[in-house]
């Protein structure tokens, strides 16, 4: 039996883990298992890359084919509270590519996928790919700031050579870009300022403020926000 091919989510660039795997389960109706096994498969499948930045926010590891396959991604059912990757690993992973949704020919489409007109020829395979457009990115939780790409300018070929992979060149967010920064002074203990003037410190070099006067933080510079952002990175 034939089988169609539906893309399901596609990124060009660099997106992170947690955020590409919460929009593959919505684009299939928050049905969190398949969602999971779509993109586990997609990355056993050499449809997906994956990579890992490193707690210091400038190392990039691009993970080879044979890596990726001895990789499993796990997820709660709000992946946003744990998305992870096993066997652990210290630092953020992105992922970049396709996942695809693999099903019989004579299968109802979804409802966002074009129908042939009444008495047309299928649409054949290769040009429904070429007018498939860019999925667009995930909306951003209440409070919390998109990822941008994850690799920094400043890692040298050196770097590269030791992890076997190449550093791509991309700036990272004002917030990520300075949690990499602050994080290893913690070193998993409270700042001496103690967290508040942390927090507000992050905000005044990253221009976190809404109405600083009232205390009042700007969208995705709340304290949760950082938290979760040392977190993610390892740091707390």
């Amino acid at each position: 039996m034939n089988e169609a091919e539906i893309i399901i989510a596609r990124w060009d660039d660099w997106v992170l883990l947690q955020d590409a795997v919460c929009e593959v389960i919505a684009r299939v109706g928050r049905k969190h298992a398949l969602g999971l096994a779509l993109i586990n498969h997609s990355l056993h499948n050499e449809q997906l890359e994956l990579a890992l930045l490193a707690p210091d926010g400038i190392t990039l590891t691009i993970f080879s084919r044979t890596e990726c396959k001895c990789r499993t991604i796990y997820a709660p059912l709000n992946p946003l509270e744990g998305t992870r990757i096993e066997p652990y690993e210290a630092g953020q992973h992105y992922v970049r590519g396709v996942v695809k949704l693999t099903s019989p020919a004579t299968a109802t489409p979804p409802a966002d996928r074009q129908l042939p007109a009444a008495n047309g020829p299928e649409p054949s395979q290769s040009s429904q790919s070429q007018r498939q457009p860019r999925q667009p990115p995930p909306a951003a939780q209440p409070d919390e700031p998109a990822i941008t790409n994850p690799a920094s300018a400043s890692a040298s070929a050196a770097d590269a050579g030791d992890q076997g992979t190449a550093a791509a060149a991309a700036p990272i967010s004002k917030l990520d870009a300075w949690v990499a920064k602050h994080g290893p002074a913690l070193a998993g203990n409270q700042p001496k300022e103690g967290w508040n003037k942390f927090y507000d410190s992050c905000r005044d070099d990253c221009d976190g403020w809404a109405d600083k006067k009232n205390g009042k933080p700007a969208a995705g510079f709340s304290n949760k926000t950082i938290e979760r952002r040392l977190q993610h990175a390892g740091f707390k």
